[in-house]
């Protein structure tokens, strides 16, 4: 009997490290793709009935997925810095306009977010609404990827474009509409060519993923559970590696193609949300 109870707990471990796991990789690879990782993140649980991997393991996963992106652009960073530190002693630098465009599309996300972030969970979390939003974002962005000029590169982005890229930005707070995918879509529509489109919304990410980290952190400290075991350890170095995976992947990917295979997934992807949904398993 002792026995049997031991296996069946040790079963029961196995499982939620398991899922934490799949959880994590889940989140490494999705972040920076143009598919919503959000969308995955909600829908994979639900359709697996898996228990909620909770506060702790989304901050885990998100300081695993940032410090993916500072790693893989830490020569951009660095270049940014210097900018910033030129800038400072009084001497121009298009390093440092990088830094105030990069500002500049934050802001909208961090207004948005701040007012509206318990709305947006409580009536936008569907899986109808999910699997809806996530084909007609991806139709979105096959039409304006296929038929926009490509006439821009970074160094022509300005602060009105910068700010048109954050309100676009800010819808992502929608599951299903991914914040890489909408923020290179309006870059796209704006002229920008794919490279120097993925370049900035990568960019984009470090401060969108530590303030969207911070704010998960505040309400688990606000519940007095702050707690961190090996598991969580493991959700943050599998999302780290996968995370580090997938965006080396689409840098190497927009430099010779266009983004139609992540629009066929988000079709794909959409469609088996909402047959779940309409039938009912969801």
């Amino acid at each position: 009997m002792k026995d049997s109870i031991q296996t069946r707990i040790l079963l029961e471990i196995v499982l939620i490290l398991n899922h934490l796991l799949i959880l994590s990789i889940i989140q490494g690879f999705t972040e920076f793709l143009p598919i919503s990782s959000s969308s995955h993140l909600i829908i994979i649980p639900k359709i697996m009935s898996w228990p909620d991997q909770g506060l702790v393991f989304d901050v885990a996963v998100h300081v695993g997925t940032l410090g993916a992106v500072i790693i893989y652009f830490h020569r951009d960073l660095f270049n940014i810095l210097i900018g910033l530190i030129k800038l400072c002693l009084g001497k121009k630098d298009p390093r440092a306009r990088l830094l105030v465009n990069i500002i500049i599309s934050t802001l909208p996300i961090v207004f948005v977010g701040y007012f509206f972030v318990e709305y947006v969970e409580n009536y936008f979390r569907s899986a109808e609404l999910i699997g809806w939003v996530t084909i007609l974002f991806g139709i979105f962005l096959y039409l304006i990827d296929k038929f926009s000029l490509r006439v821009k590169k970074i160094v022509h982005l300005d602060y009105k474009d910068s700010l048109v890229v954050g309100f676009f930005q800010a819808m992502a707070l929608i599951p299903g509409v991914s914040r890489s995918g909408v923020s290179i879509t309006i870059l796209r529509f704006l002229g920008y060519e794919r490279e120097d489109a993925t370049f900035f919304s990568m960019l984009l990410s470090i401060p969108t993923i530590s303030l969207s980290g911070i704010w998960l952190f505040q309400k688990l400290y606000k519940m007095e559970d702050v707690s961190f075991n090996n598991d969580i350890f493991l959700a943050t170095i599998v999302s780290f590696i996968t995370a580090l995976i997938s965006i080396t992947f689409l840098m190497r990917w927009v430099r010779r193609s266009n983004f139609t295979v992540f629009v066929i997934y988000r079709l794909i992807l959409g469609f088996i949300i909402l047959s779940f949904s309409y039938l009912g398993m969801l």
